[in-house]
């Protein structure tokens, strides 16, 4: 995940102060360095607790009819709905204080990125299409960036980001807990 196009009069060393306190108050770990152009770079993104893992994507799993349902394995990795929950825990943090920057991610399932914030807009939904192989759907994989899904928070109360019902993971904040 990338932080960049940080504006003034705010710096990296700020604006990582401000996400790892926030990052420390969450059920999230994280770690966030500063790149010679100014971005952030934020790693290493996991839960502080093990759970159940099926995999980062919206909507409910998709079960193959040849193998069936398989066993999830228990890790720190986040979900989808996690994700989201993270996504909104550092627009938050953004908010709280009008910095104005973009943040994005490339999650492996579409090759492209996730846009996350853009400038003081950040996202307020995620949403999903369904991806097939050999004529089979095989799952669903979000929608990196779209029209519509932006709202400028600032000064405001927190936002719950909407993602697809069925997405696994939880998002505390939403009081949402899928497995």
């Amino acid at each position: 995940m990338k932080l960049q196009k940080i504006k003034q009069p705010w710096t990296a060393p700020a604006v990582r102060l401000i996400l790892e306190t926030a990052v420390e108050a969450s059920r999230f770990t994280a770690n966030i360095t500063e790149n010679h152009d100014g971005s952030l770079k934020i790693k290493m993104i996991r839960l502080r607790t093990r759970k159940g893992y099926c995999g980062n994507h919206p909507n409910e799993c998709v079960i193959n009819p040849f193998i069936g349902e398989q066993k999830h394995k228990v890790c720190r990795f986040l979900e989808g709905a996690d994700w989201v929950e993270f996504n909104d825990m550092m627009n938050d943090a953004l908010d709280r204080h009008a910095i104005s920057c973009v943040i994005f991610s490339r999650p492996l399932e579409i090759k492209k990125k996730l846009m996350v914030r853009k400038g003081v807009m950040r996202r307020t939904a995620y949403n999903s299409e369904p991806f097939f192989r050999g004529g089979m759907l095989r799952g669903h994989t979000w929608i990196g960036d779209e029209p519509g899904v932006w709202a400028d928070c600032t000064g405001q109360a927190p936002v719950v980001a909407e993602f697809p019902e069925g997405t696994p993971g939880i998002h505390a904040t939403a009081g949402y807990n899928e497995h």
